[in-house]
């Protein structure tokens, strides 16, 4: 009898102390494309890869991941390797195009992570057009992953909108 009326007491509190969430409250919706190039993709570059989604990953961040060829077709481009000079609004209009729970993306990262040549670019756009552009190169870039990860999800919030 004890035992019940603890977890009549347990189940009570949560459904009194419950806070219901609030119009606005959801998860930045980052869609993440590896772009390294087939030819130039290794396991390093997949374990750098790794570490920016990582670094990315947070509580209030949903990822999504394509590949290659869908974000292509999405932006209505052919030439993956031109992805950094592609115009703007190719990605500001392929937020729209992708949804997930009927919210559109707040942020698209394009990341090209090749340690053996020491190059870690990446490009994020967000719906309101802003587009930022990361280049390192000439040193370690996988040891910089976790750096570059956060400088993507603080573009991610550039015109972010509930």
């Amino acid at each position: 009898m004890k035992f019940r009326a603890t977890l009549v007491a347990i189940f009570a509190s949560i459904l009194w102390f419950h806070v219901p969430a609030q119009a606005g409250d959801r998860d930045l919706e980052i869609l993440v494309v590896n772009m390294t190039p087939d030819a130039a993709s290794d396991e390093a570059s997949r374990t750098c890869f790794q570490r920016v989604l990582r670094g990315i990953r947070n509580d209030g961040t949903h990822l999504l991941r394509r590949g290659e060829t869908g974000l292509l077709r999405l932006v209505q481009r052919d030439d993956p390797r031109e992805f950094m000079s592609w115009p703007d609004e190719a990605l500001t209009d392929a937020h729209s195009r992708v949804q997930t729970h009927n919210i559109p993306l707040d942020s698209i990262a394009l990341v090209d992570c090749r340690p053996s040549e020491q190059s870690l670019v990446v490009r994020v756009s967000s719906p309101s057009g802003a587009t930022s552009r990361i280049r390192l190169g000439g040193f370690a870039v996988e040891e910089h992953a976790a750096f570059v990860a956060r400088r993507i999800r603080d573009r991610a919030w550039a015109g972010w909108s509930p």
